[in-house]
This record gives structure tokens, C-alpha cells and sequence, in this order.
């Protein structure tokens, strides 16, 4: 059956263009008119899903598939959902039950074999491949490539990586966008780890070129100028306060690969603690929130319209979404970075909150940003290294703001430092949260926790200090980084107390 021409426009934004918030919009808007349509509700749910919504996604899957109980590629995407959240044994059984309806279906075969890479059964994900029959050359799935790659780095045969990426060369032009950045991403990691730094440079510069110049920073200049006119300490002292107590609430902020996801792991090891992820609660709250009172303006054009029992609802709507399932926890953390954005309204709106501020020297954050595959639709100031430098100047300067402006507990935590001397700040991150040292904070890896971000496959293993002046070994490539980011590197040097490699 040919897919509805409005259908086949969602699924271009989703699938070729990469974009799941505007392909979630226009999937609402068509299911509004045409509630059962199964194929647009399974690619509302992928939406969902891309945007680390898995609740969400998961219920729009399940009405898709009561519709469709055979469809493959329903029943796929609640398998990643299933493994993005840690239910590995439902999820082999969701792609093990696509296989049978559509022997050899990739995303299944690939997902299947991302689940074992999950469980750190390495083997078994190789041996899935080889018993699937698949042939990788230029016509094979981008999926399976990349995981088969994904899977011999991890078991230790780099060459034969990449020698599995190269079978796929070169790229069909017809391809998804996601899908050609992806393969590059790999290639990329494949040279590096084998020391060929100009190719694994150039295989990164293209993966992210794929979109051009996409990042458009005036709004997050705009936000971070008003931000610092209108949110002065004694306006912010002024503002009117909630009278939620939210005196266990750790949030942790930065930028994206920043050591946040070891750091929450360290206090999530405690019996009294929990960690929540990403929760993309306040971002809505404070996004929204205008519409919700009938104000005039944005945050935070809007301060003075603010009343009490408006950041009283904000606050109590947060509180109750955030210790949904938690239980007894003490301390509750979230884990969205760009919280910081809105240091000013959650000192009004969370009394008693307390903010880690991750940090890490930015020639090496911004390698890592610029070396990793984001989800789509994320962090496109990533794609290139000057941006990269810019986005971090302006993020520094507004937390230098909320250092001025701000009188919320705030505790700093460099990367660098934490990983050389990691029982030392572990338990001065313990102690800023309230809680009693419990030694099994240093044994985090220990956990089966599930995360849901780049760092998942490192929550399982204990620090390593690989990751400190990564930059060092790429030299003049990285220039456009340094000069974006200028006096910024020995400020950084000189608060952290860790030189440059």
C-alpha cells in the first residue's frame, strides 16, 4: 500500500531531514484529522523517542501496533525503546519478532545486535551478524554498518572497523542525512583511535558539514543579553518567591560533554539519592510558561508580570513530575545542562535547590562535542569548531553572571580534577548534597542503571583519565577551536588549576 502523501512529508523530516520536533508537529496535526493512521503514529512515536520522550513514545507505539500487530518497523522502534531504557529482554523479544515478520529487516537485525553491545555481550552481537547472512558493501544498511563497527571497536579490532566501513564506500547519495553522518562519525573514530589524526579530521569535518552552516545563534545571544540586563541581583532578590521546599533537588548543569554523567553517577551510587536524566521539565515550564499566565513577553522579558502563585505552580508542577518514581530518595538530580540558562527563574521558582556546575578544559570539550553523533536535531552548534568556541564564551559569560547575580548553593566541579583525585571530590559532591559518604559512591559502575546519553557505555566502567588534553594530539587542526575561544583557554587553565597539555 502506497504511504499518504502527507505521511510520506513527515516521514521526509523525520527520516531524510532529521528534524523529530518538526516531524512530531506535523504527525500531531495529521493524527488530529486522521487518528488512525498507524504508519503516522509509529513515525510520531520515533519522534518522540529521538527527543528522549521514551513514556511518550512508547504509548503512541502501542496504539500504532494494536492498528498494525505485525508491522516490522512498529515493533522495531518499541524494541530501541525498550533497549534505550534498559529493558533488553523485551526488546530482543520486539526484534526478534520484527525478524520473523520480515526476515533480515536491518533496523531490527541492528537493534537486535545494539542490545547485546548494551549488555556488553560483544560476541553475541558479532555472531547475530554473521548468522543474518548480510553482505556489507556499498548496498548494505547504514544501520547494520554501524553497528558491526561499532561492535569491533568495542571487541578490540579497529582495523577490521574500519575495513567495514570502507566495504560501504562510497555512499549512495540517496541516503538519510543521519545515516551518512553517522557512517563518517565512525570512520572518523576508527582513524583516530588508530593515531591517523589528519583523515580522522577530515572524516569528522565531513560528517559535520552534511548539513552546512545550520547553527543560527541569535536567539541564544539575545536570551543570554537579556538575561543579564533584566536579571540584576536586586531585581532577582525582588522577585517573588514559591514555597516549595526544594531543598533535595541537585541540579547539574554545563555544556554537553562535560563529566556531568560521571558526576551524576557518583551521587546516584547513593542509597539515598536518584537521578532522573535529562528531565525536559523546567525548559518547558520556562518556555512556556507565557502562554500558560498571559503574558506579553518570553522569559525573561516577563519578570516583572510574575506573581507568587504563578512561580508557585511552576514550582509545585516541577516537583511532582520530578519525584515521580523515586521513592524514598533524599536527593533527586537533573541532569539537563541547559538549566543554567535559567539559573534566575529556578532561584525563584525552587527555594533551596542547589546547582553543580560541571566544567571541563574547553579544547577538550569542544573535541569531544565536535567527534561525537548527537541525536538529531541536537546541539547543531557542534557542527562546527568555531561555533563551538563561541557557544562556550557565551555560556561562561552568563554563568560568570549568575556567580555575580545568583545566590543559590552552587558547587563547581572540573572534570580533570574530579578524575585525579576522585575520592577527594566525590565526597565534597556528596557532602554539597546533603547526604552522608557512603563508600559505594566510588563504585558506581557497578550500577545497571540505564543513561541515556553519549556517555552510556562508559556508566558501566570505573574513571579513566584518557580523556584529559585529548586535544593535545590533534595540534593545528583544532585552530579554528582555539581562536574562536581565545583568552577563554588560560581562564579555564587558571581556575581549574590544570594546564594544557
Amino acid at each position: 500500500m502506497a504511504m499518504n502523501p502527507e505521511v510520506q512529508k513527515i516521514a521526509h523530516v523525520m527520516y531524510r531531514a532529521g528534524n523529530p520536533p518538526e516531524a512530531q508537529k506535523m504527525a500531531e496535526s495529521y493524527l488530529a484529522k486522521h487518528p488512525n493512521d498507524a504508519i503516522a503514529r509509529g513515525i510520531l512515536g520515533q519522534a518522540l523517542a529521538a527527543q528522549l520522550k521514551p513514556t511518550e513514545a512508547r504509548i503512541q507505539l502501542m496504539k500504532a501496533l494494536k492498528r498494525q500487530p505485525k508491522n516490522s518497523q512498529i515493533l522495531c522502534a518499541l524494541g530501541e525503546v525498550s533497549m534505550n531504557t534498559g529493558n533488553y529482554r523485551d526488546a530482543l523479544a520486539k526484534f526478534d519478532k520484527s525478524l520473523k515478520y520480515s526476515p533480515g529487516f536491518p533496523a531490527a537485525l541492528s537493534g537486535k545486535m545494539e542490545t547485546y553491545l548494551r549488555l556488553h555481550k560483544i560476541p553475541d552481537a558479532i555472531r547475530v551478524f554473521e548468522q543474518s547472512g548480510t553482505v556489507i558493501d556499498g548496498n548494505a544498511s547504514p544501520d547494520v554498518i554501524r553497528t558491526l563497527t561499532r561492535a569491533r571497536l568495542r571487541n578490540g579490532e579497529t582495523e577490521a572497523a574500519l575495513d567495514t566501513i570502507r566495504l560501504s564506500l562510497p555512499l549512495k547519495d540517496g541516503i538519510p542525512s543521519e545515516h551518512r553522518r553517522s557512517i563518517l562519525f565512525l570512520q572518523g573514530e576508527c582513524l583516530m583511535k588508530l593515531k591517523r589524526h589528519q583523515e580522522a579530521f577530515e572524516s569528522y569535518k565531513q560528517a559535520n558539514e552534511v548539513y552546512g552552516r545550520r547553527w543560527n545563534p541569535q536567539s541564544e545571544i539575545d536570551f543570554v543579553e537579556a538575561s543579564m540586563e533584566l536579571l540584576t541581583s536586586e531585581r532577582i532578590q525582588r522577585m517573588p518567591k514559591s514555597d516549595v521546599d526544594a531543598s533535595g533537588i541537585v541540579l547539574i548543569v554545563g555544556l554537553p560533554r562535560c563529566g556531568s554523567t560521571l558526576t551524576e553517577q557518583i551521587i546516584d551510587a547513593h542509597p539515598m539519592a536518584c537521578g532522573v536524566g535529562e528531565s525536559t521539565k523546567l525548559p518547558e515550564l520556562a518556555n512556556l510558561m507565557h502562554e500558560r499566565f498571559g503574558h506579553d513577553r518570553k522569559w525573561p522579558g516577563n519578570i516583572d508580570a510574575l506573581t507568587r502563585d504563578q512561580l508557585v505552580q511552576l514550582g509545585r508542577d516541577y516537583m511532582d513530575h520530578i519525584s515521580t518514581n523515586t521513592g524514598n530518595a533524599k536527593c533527586i538530580v537533573d541532569k539537563q545542562l541547559g538549566n543554567f540558562m535559567s539559573l534566575g527563574l529556578i532561584e525563584a521558582m525552587l527555594p533551596g535547590a542547589r546547582v553543580i556546575h560541571c566544567t571541563r578544559h574547553p579544547m577538550d570539550l569542544g573535541l569531544s562535542v565536535w567527534t561525537n553523533l548527537f541525536a538529531p536535531g541536537q546541539i547543531a552548534w557542534g557542527d562546527h569548531l568555531d561555533d563551538i568556541g563561541h557557544t562556550w564564551n557565551r555560556y561562561r559569560k552568563l554563568m560568570s553572571h549568575w556567580d555575580a547575580n545568583c545566590s543559590m548553593p552552587r558547587m563547581d566541579v572540573h572534570y580533570e580534577r574530579l578524575v585525579e583525585e576522585t575520592e577527594r571530590y566525590a565526597r565534597e559532591i556528596i557532602q554539597f548534597c546533603g547526604l552522608e559518604w557512603d563508600p559505594v559512591c566510588l563504585r558506581f559502575w557497578e550500577s545497571k542503571r540505564t543513561v541515556l546519553t553519549l556517555s552510556q557505555n562508559q556508566v558501566n566502567k570505573p574513571i579513566y583519565s584518557g580523556s584529559v588534553a585529548r586535544h593535545a594530539a590533534w595540534g593545528g587542526l583544532l585552530d579554528p577551536l582555539r581562536g574562536a575561544l581565545g583568552p577563554a583557554i588560560d581562564d579555564y587553565e587558571q581556575e581549574s588549576g590544570h594546564p594544557e597539555a
